[in-house]
This record gives C-alpha cells, sequence and structure tokens, in this order.
C-alpha cells in the first residue's frame, strides 16, 4: 500500500510540474498582445518606454515572453530584460542555430512592410535544447519591437 502511494504521489507531483512547466510558456496570441502593448508605449513616451521595457520583472516580461527593441539602421540592441549586457551591441549578424540571419530579416522585414513575423530556431534557456521559435515584430520609427515564442 506504501509503495502505491508513493507512485501515485511521484506521478501526480510530474504531472504538477509538467502543468506549470507548460503553464510558463507564453503563446503566440500572447506575444502579439505584449508585443502591441510595448509599441503602443514606445508611440506614446518614445525612449522614455525603455526603462520600462527593460524591466525583468515588469510588465513586459510574461512567463517567457518579453520585448526586445532593436534600431532600424544596424539592429543595434536598445532594451533586453533578460540580457542587458546586449544593449548598444548590434545583432544585425546574428544568425540562428541553423545559420539563418533572423534579426537582419526581421529588420529588413520592419524597412519595407512595418510589422510581420519571423520563424527562427534558438536555444531554449529553459530545456537547453535548440527549438523552433517565432517572433513577432513591427517597426516604431527608428526602431523595430519584437517579441518570440515558442511554438
Amino acid at each position: 500500500m506504501r509503495v502505491k502511494v508513493t507512485v501515485v504521489a511521484i506521478l501526480s507531483f510530474c504531472l504538477i510540474a509538467s502543468f506549470s512547466f507548460a503553464q510558463e510558456r507564453g503563446s503566440a496570441k500572447e506575444a502579439k498582445a505584449l508585443l502591441d502593448k510595448a509599441v503602443a508605449l514606445i508611440k506614446a513616451e518614445g525612449e522614455k518606454a525603455y526603462p520600462k521595457l527593460q524591466d525583468k520583472n515588469g510588465p513586459f516580461v510574461v512567463k517567457d515572453l518579453y520585448v526586445y527593441v532593436a534600431t532600424m539602421d544596424n539592429a543595434t540592441v536598445k532594451v533586453h530584460p533578460h540580457a542587458p549586457g546586449m544593449v548598444g551591441k548590434s545583432w544585425l549578424t546574428l544568425k540562428d542555430a541553423n545559420g539563418k540571419a533572423f534579426v537582419k530579416e526581421l529588420v529588413d522585414g520592419a524597412a519595407k512592410s512595418g510589422k510581420g513575423s519571423v520563424d527562427y530556431s534558438w536555444s531554449d534557456p529553459k530545456t537547453k535544447k535548440v527549438e523552433a521559435k517565432s517572433a513577432y515584430y513591427e517597426r516604431v520609427g527608428n526602431v523595430v519591437a519584437v517579441s518570440g515564442y515558442y511554438k
């Protein structure tokens, strides 16, 4: 009986843990809503919005979602709440795990269409595995705001 209770307890814990992990993942819809909220803030406040977007404990970091901002001319990072050391560095030549220059693609897309999405492969900090990821982007003046999610 004791073994049966232990097995049930372990299985229950695993189920709860996997459910919790799933809940930590942001959806495509949530990523788009977060981007829309950030774009509205940048339009209203300009660069004064950056500290709010940079705050990793603020309202622009939800589950595993966040917004980063880069310049349109050379993809110089202006905001990245999980990589503050990247602020001021160009990501124009940054490539994904398969060699795709996804940042250049999204900057070019923002220059051409104003907004869109890009698919790429990126290492998930939680699983430590390269996984499929998509990012929504939107141009706001001379910057592009980006919010990505794992598929």
